[in-house]
């Protein structure tokens, strides 16, 4: 009996230590691709101006009357700028003109042309609705991509008469120029600029100031951006008793720069 004990114990302890078998598990095999791309800034030399209401959908179809602008190659640029724009006040006068004071300052309201006297007119289309002489309107192409910034000024001249008998300059003339609304291809809905990017802003018609209308950072403004004035808040401010009767004018100068 004591054999057969010794001999299940030793068996048993075989059993105990047998070794186990494992098979390993596969590993994937791999490898990698590098990818690479350089972005070179867009040239903004003859970029079309596109409908304000939708600058995501590229050039307006049909085109407005040709802008007084000046392109830029560097990325930047002014696109279009409304040509022309005459003030009047409301006493059924017509179009282009108002009545002077007697008693206080005058203010005249803004009607604006997509055309000036040379221009030839273009017909709407149901392929592109807007009117523009709707609103006044400005529009920028940034082709610098992410991160780039860009601040628009205005100047102006001091209004004088027409020809050269007996010229006449106004003094003190101002222009209240309205918050626009502002769009652009990446944001086509439109994007919020009462955190700075824009303040209601007087104009001095005095050859020598100059205010920043509009600023847009961040990349905000990068591709496409269309700013719609309403005329409605653009307004003429005349001091009593500095006009004469008589036809006057003026020339407003938009600059467009990257330094934000």
């Amino acid at each position: 009996m004591k054999k057969v004990m010794a001999s299940l114990t030793l068996f048993s302890l075989g059993l105990l230590v047998a070794p186990v078998s494992v098979k390993a598990a596969d590993e994937p095999s791999s490898g990698t691709t590098q990818v690479g791309i350089t972005f070179d800034t867009a040239d903004t030399t003859n970029v079309d101006p596109v409908d304000p209401d939708h600058p995501e959908a590229g050039a307006a179809d049909p085109q407005p009357p040709k802008p007084n602008v000046t392109n830029s190659s560097q990325g930047l640029s002014l696109i279009y700028v409304s040509p022309q724009m005459n003030f009047q006040d409301n006493s059924q006068a017509g179009v282009g003109h108002g009545k002077i004071n007697l008693y206080r300052e005058q203010s005249y309201f803004a009607k604006v042309s997509s055309k000036d006297s040379t221009a030839t007119p273009t017909a709407k289309s149901a392929a592109s609705p807007f009117n523009w002489d709707s609103k006044f309107i400005v529009e920028v192409a940034d082709g610098r991509g992410a991160n780039s910034n860009w601040n628009l000024k205005l100047s102006g001249e001091k209004l004088s008469s027409e020809g050269t008998d007996n010229k006449s300059v106004i003094d003190n003339a101002m222009i209240d120029w309205p918050k626009p609304d502002v769009k652009t291809s990446a944001k086509p809905n439109g994007i919020d600029v009462d955190h700075g990017g824009f303040q209601e802003r007087n104009l001095q018609l005095d050859e020598t100031t100059s205010l920043s209308i509009l600023t847009l950072k961040n990349g905000e403004g990068a591709g496409i951006t269309t700013a719609q004035f309403n005329p409605d808040g653009i307004k003429l401010k005349i001091p009593v008793s500095t006009a004469k009767p008589g036809t006057y004018g003026t020339t407003l100068h938009w600059t467009l720069s990257n330094e934000a």
